[in-house]
């Protein structure tokens, strides 16, 4: 009886060669420092992107802690938003081709702006917003964290989260919703529902609720009003902290960060919950020690069908601090950015965030000075190598198979010059000349082995056999 193997044919040129590389037509030049940091990016429709952090040079311009960069990389000498440069800026996002900023800042070129501003998209102040009034005047400086806007022009809606100091106490970060103006939303109340210090992120939904993290809390929902939805399951662990999250199509709830068990002592960088918050077991995610150290996603993104995990750790299936898993949690090996190192902050490399742009491309930003063998510093913008027809059909050409304890590889239209095995974690296990159309042997039971298999046009294929 034949049993037909689960196998994915990757079809590149090499699955052990990066398949995401780093994109040399983004041209930075010298580009950012390291001791620059950046702390947000964000894109316009126009594919232009927004830099934020500290940093005061960017290929040799001055830039200030906010740049705007063109799609080849260079510096857009037209966007100019004066004091603004020297302000500590913590987060962006775009509206339309407009922007709006947050950080500690009290005024903008000589105009009273509290915490929060919008730009005009040459960097010029919109008037036409103002948030001033809607903070109380006890409070004395705030460290805005996250922005998002929600809903359709003009009717659109602005939450955010920060920390408050008042009285040089600082308070928890509570989430604020602003009309499209920048006045005070007084339907949503956001307060003491829980201990609801130490927000670190929260998504609002389609249907209006908010999902909410925080360091204290785990993760709630809340729902339009700013009241506690009471029909979702509040998850928190031993120790839960919450760096990021997504929502699948399905409603289902990533989260990213760091979660230890209570009767284990194993943690989880990755959990998935059920739309209701309750934990979903089927997700095939992945456990580590919890003595380990620098094992720690700090952020989550969906690109297309997959699930890009950025952060600081090491030899997750042999992969650090980038990697990507299918939608079920199993692990994609053929997303390989070849790790990023720096020389000069040494083990304290990492990446902060990964950032899926227009075009489908991929940037991160942390701390770093080489990604892959390709010398970029902190900021990289990344290229998916898409598959080739010619690669594609060569792989349907081929056949396996699984009868009784073999495993059969079949060529149709030329023979097999040779073919290799590697382990999960890129290791070379066997090496064997074929020059024939067919080649058999005896693979491991309850196994993930990769294989490249060698053509006598010199065409390679490249795959996993699941056992």
């Amino acid at each position: 009886m034949y049993k037909i193997i689960p196998a994915l044919l990757l079809c590149s040129s090499s699955l052990f060669s990066q398949s995401l590389t780093v994109d040399e037509s983004f041209d930075q030049g010298n580009g950012l420092s390291v001791m620059s940091i950046v702390n947000d990016v964000t894109q316009f429709t126009n594919d232009q992107i927004l830099l934020m952090g500290t940093m005061n040079m960017y290929n040799g311009v001055p830039v200030g802690n906010i740049a705007l960069i063109n799609s080849d990389g260079s510096v857009d000498y037209n966007f100019n938003c004066g004091s603004c440069y020297d302000q500590d800026i913590s987060t962006a996002v775009t509206q339309g081709n407009k922007l709006i900023i947050g950080g500690s800042f009290t005024e903008l070129n000589g105009v009273p702006r509290k915490y929060l501003a919008r730009l005009n998209g040459d960097g010029s102040l919109d008037n036409s917003f103002d948030a001033s009034d809607s903070f109380d005047d006890v409070v004395e400086n705030i460290n805005i964290s996250q922005i998002s806007i929600i809903g359709n022009y003009p009717f659109q809606q602005l939450y955010f989260s920060g920390g408050f100091l008042v009285d040089g106490i600082l308070y928890g970060n509570p989430i604020t919703r602003l009309n499209f103006d920048g006045s005070l939303d007084t339907t949503f109340n956001f307060e003491n529902i829980l201990d609801v210090s130490y927000i670190e992120c929260f998504t609002v939904l389609e249907n209006g609720k908010i999902l909410v993290g925080s360091l204290v809390e785990g993760l709630f929902r809340i729902n339009n009003d700013g009241s506690l939805d009471e029909s979702f399951n509040v998850f928190n662990t031993d120790t839960c902290v919450i760096n990021s999250m997504c929502v699948q199509d399905n409603g289902k709830i990533l989260l990213a960060g760091y979660f230890r068990n209570f009767d284990t002592n194993l943690r989880s960088p990755l959990v998935r919950l059920n739309e209701n918050g309750s934990v979903d077991y089927f997700f095939d995610s992945f456990e580590v020690n919890s003595n380990g150290n620098n094992q720690e996603i700090y952020s989550i993104t969906k690109f297309n069908d997959k699930i890009i995990c950025s952060g600081q750790f090491s030899s997750y299936y042999g992969f650090d601090d980038f990697l990507v898993l299918n939608m079920d949690g199993s692990f994609d090996e053929s997303f390989d950015i070849g790790g990023v190192t720096s020389e000069f902050y040494g083990e304290n490399n990492y990446i902060s965030k990964a950032v899926v742009l227009n075009d489908n491309e991929i940037m991160i930003y942390g701390r770093f000075d080489k990604v892959g063998e390709s010398s970029v510093v902190n900021l990289a913008r990344l290229s998916y190598n898409d598959l080739n027809a010619n690669d594609y059909n060569k792989s349907n050409d081929l056949t396996i198979y699984s009868q009784n304890e073999t495993t059969y590889f079949n060529s149709v239209s030329q023979n097999i010059s040779s073919i290799e095995f590697y382990d999960i974690s890129g290791r070379l296990i066997n090496s064997t000349i074929v020059n024939s159309d067919t080649y058999s042997c005896t693979l491991p039971n309850n196994s993930l082995i990769l294989y490249r298999i060698f053509l006598n046009d010199g065409t390679t294929v490249t795959g996993k056999v699941i056992r």
